[in-house]
């Protein structure tokens, strides 16, 4: 008799033998050949078996086809064997029915697997793709955002040029009010002095009578000052409101200050004259001679006095003749035909151009500020709406991701699958055979679904088709 070498087909897993390298629990695709190749040396290993088992047949009934041919100890003595061998052809053909079924069992087991790791694969394949939209989504409106950030800082330099424009534009404002209140105080000025000059000649002339005829009494010559009066024949520097015909004086500011204090001076000197005179008149009758030296003193120095205004007054009207005449412009008075009149028509007109911008501009950056701000708050709220937009969105997807995650974790084996053992009942024969079949306690067994293909938990899934989904969620989205 015939007997299988144990090296080949013994049930003691080798190192080099799937179930060693089933033991090292090796994952992917790697894990899926492994599980294949060990069927297949399963199947090798069922028909081996079925061969040795019909060699062994044939070898029985030769040998009892031959032993029928002798004697009758003989045959007594090949008697038990006689009795045994339908029960071996029993077993035989019991252990082909199992061999097949386990095929069968098998090959279903596959085509389940294989459904089921399709199943996943697409799972896993739409779950990719939906990432890839989620990420490309986040991608635009990051772009968006940024977009949107650089519309917002150049919003916001424009109203900074536009506050420094309002500030510029406040302060020329200003610096023209202030030079408007320093004329207005000059003007102010002047007319005080006037009068207060009109109301001392008055003052003056009511006193002493007529200035002409006491001048004259004194032997003073008042034709220079009085019967000429000064001609305005100063030029103008700029040629601006020249007019010979004006009814308006214009001069140089330090003409202006040396005049007033001409007139200062005569002030004074008009004040002694005055005094001089009032003391004079008030001792009319006196004939003792001290008092004829001191009229002869106050006489000298009333003539002094009157000298010095008269030199006085001469040279105010030498600083008169530098002022000219000039003609202000008036929307009542006539048309003007001469070429100052129109340069000034022209610079008025420049003038009010140049306010009514000015006023314009200054409106426009007013509104366009305040739109500017509308823009901003528009735009703030805009930015934070889409960032809670996408904010939500990200948390919904992290939300599918985990829940898609805890299905494919809590994915069980198929209830085909049982993990009970159903070939215990039919595995008491093995130990009469001794080496003729494997003598592994589970040689012939079904393999297990989680044994065979890991991939059905959920580190199997990360192995067979990619990427894991059980791992936790990008903080970042």
């Amino acid at each position: 008799m015939m007997r299988p070498q144990k090296g080949s087909i013994s049930g003691e897993p080798s190192s080099g033998s799937p179930m060693y390298q089933l033991n090292s629990k090796p994952t992917g695709t790697d894990l899926l050949e492994e599980h294949l190749g060990e069927i297949r040396n399963l199947r090798q290993r069922l028909e081996e078996s079925i061969c040795i088992n019909d060699r062994l047949r044939e070898q029985l009934e030769h040998r009892l086809s031959s032993t029928a041919r002798g004697s009758g100890p003989t045959s007594n003595f090949y008697s038990p064997g006689l009795e045994s061998t339908p029960q071996l052809c029993n077993e035989n053909r019991v252990l082909r029915e199992e061999n097949q079924r386990l095929q069968a069992q098998l090959s279903h087991a596959f085509r389940e697997h294989s459904q089921e790791t399709e199943c996943l694969r697409e799972a896993l394949l739409t779950s990719r793709s939906r990432l890839q939209e989620l990420e490309v989504e986040r991608e635009r409106q990051k772009v968006e955002r940024q977009q949107l950030l650089e519309d917002l800082k150049e919003k916001q330099q424009e109203i900074l040029h536009f506050e420094e424009e309002r500030l510029s534009l406040q302060e020329k404002d200003s610096r023209l009010q202030h030079k408007l209140a320093l004329l207005q105080h000059q003007c102010e000025e002047k007319q005080q002095l006037f009068q207060s000059l009109q109301s001392e000649l008055q003052i003056y002339e009511t006193l002493y009578g007529n200035s002409k005829k006491g001048l004259k009494e004194l032997g003073l010559d008042a034709s220079p000052v009085m019967k000429i009066p000064p001609k305005l024949e100063g030029d103008a520097t700029d040629g601006s409101f020249a007019n010979k015909h004006g009814r308006h004086v214009i001069g140089h500011i330090d003409d202006y200050s040396a005049l007033r204090q001409q007139i200062g001076e005569g002030r004074l000197l008009v004040k002694k004259i005055a005094s001089l005179m009032r003391s004079t008149c008030n001792f009319p009758g006196l004939e003792a001679p001290g008092t004829e030296v001191m009229d002869s003193e106050g006489i000298h120095e009333l003539r002094n006095s009157t000298s010095v205004l008269h030199h006085r007054l001469e040279e105010a009207a030498s600083l008169l003749t530098m002022f000219w005449r000039a003609a202000l412009p008036s929307s009542h008075g006539p048309a003007l035909d001469s070429k100052a009149g129109e340069s000034m028509k022209r610079e008025l007109l420049e003038l009010r151009t140049k306010l009514s911008k000015q006023e314009s501009l200054l409106q426009s950056t007013a509104e366009h500020l305040k739109t500017a701000n509308q823009q901003k708050e528009s735009m703030e709220q805009f930015i934070f709406s889409q960032l809670t937009r996408t904010h939500d969105v990200l948390k919904k997807a992290r939300t599918n991701l985990e829940k898609n995650t805890y299905k494919i974790a809590s994915v069980k084996p198929y209830s085909c699958l049982s993990k009970g053992n159903p070939t215990a009942s039919h595995t008491s024969w093995l130990p009469q055979f001794g080496s003729i079949l494997p003598t592994s306690p589970r040689p012939l067994e079904r393999p297990q679904a989680w044994d065979l293909i890991p991939g059905l938990s959920l580190s199997g899934c990360v192995a067979l088709a990619g990427p894991s989904l059980c791992e936790p969620a990008d903080p970042h989205l």
